[in-house]
C-alpha cells in the first residue's frame, strides 16, 4: 500500500475540493457553524478516493493532506517569486493556489453576540477582502520556518560543494605526488642499471690495463 497519493488520487481531491471550496477553507472545529455537514463532506471524499488504487487514508489523514499540500505549494510559489529557488509550477499547484485564491478574495466575519444567543458566523459567511491572503499566524510562521530552512539547506549544500571540490583537488595532487615518486623510482632503477653497466665496463678496461701491464714486465724486465 502507497504512502503517497497517487497524482490520480490528488485531483480527484482537488475537483472534490473546487466543487465544494468551503472544505478547503474550514478549519475542523466542533463550535465551528456547519461543522458536521464538512465532516461528512470529507468523510464523502475520504470513501471515494481510498477506492482508488494508490494511498488509503483516514479522514483525518486527508484532511491533513490538503493542509500540508496547500501550504507547501503556497511556500513553494511565494520562493520562486522571490528568486530563491528556480522551479515551475505543475498544474497541481496552480489549481491549488486558484483555490486558495478564492479565500483570498473573502474576509470572515463574525457576529457578536447581542441578546444572548450565539449568531457568530465562520467562513460560511464572507465578504469581499482587499487585504490580501487571509492567513493565521501559524501559517506565517510555518512559511517563514520552510523559507529559513530552504535558505540554511541552500547554504548547506554550497558548503558540501565546496568541500567536494577542495577533496578532488587534494586527490589530484596527491595523485601528482605519486606520479612524481613513480618517475623517480623509475629515474633511479635507469642510474643504477647505468652505473652497473658503467662498472662493469670500468672492470674490464681495468683487468685489460692489468694484463697488459704484466706482459710488458714479461717481455721487457727491468
Amino acid at each position: 500500500m502507497s504512502l503517497r497519493p497517487t497524482p490520480a488520487q490528488v485531483k480527484t481531491v482537488l475537483s472534490f475540493l473546487e466543487q465544494s471550496p468551503e472544505m478547503a477553507w474550514k478549519e475542523m472545529r466542533s463550535e465551528n457553524t456547519g461543522f458536521h455537514k464538512i465532516k461528512k463532506m470529507w468523510e464523502e471524499l475520504t470513501k471515494i478516493v481510498n477506492s482508488m488504487y494508490g494511498s488509503h487514508k483516514s479522514t483525518s489523514a486527508w484532511m491533513k493532506y490538503w493542509q500540508d499540500k496547500r501550504r507547501n505549494v503556497l511556500v513553494k510559489s511565494r520562493l520562486i517569486k522571490q528568486g530563491k529557488v528556480k522551479l515551475a509550477l505543475t498544474s497541481i499547484d496552480k489549481r491549488v493556489i486558484k483555490l486558495h485564491q478564492m479565500r483570498r478574495n473573502h474576509k470572515v466575519i463574525r457576529n457578536k453576540p447581542s441578546n444572548g444567543e450565539d449568531n457568530s458566523v465562520d467562513d460560511a459567511y464572507e465578504v469581499p477582502n482587499d487585504d490580501g491572503i487571509v492567513t493565521n499566524d501559524f501559517e506565517d510562521k510555518s512559511w517563514n520556518l520552510m523559507g529559513t530552512m530552504i535558505d540554511v539547506m541552500g547554504k548547506q549544500a554550497e558548503a558540501l560543494t565546496h568541500i567536494g571540490q577542495e577533496s578532488l583537488k587534494k586527490s589530484e595532487a596527491m595523485e601528482q605526488i605519486a606520479e612524481a615518486s613513480l618517475r623517480q623510482a623509475l629515474a633511479v632503477d635507469k642510474l643504477a642499471i647505468i652505473f652497473d653497466g658503467f662498472s662493469g665496463s670500468l672492470y674490464d678496461v681495468r683487468n685489460a690495463i692489468m694484463s697488459i701491464d704484466y706482459t710488458m714486465k714479461r717481455c721487457y724486465p727491468p
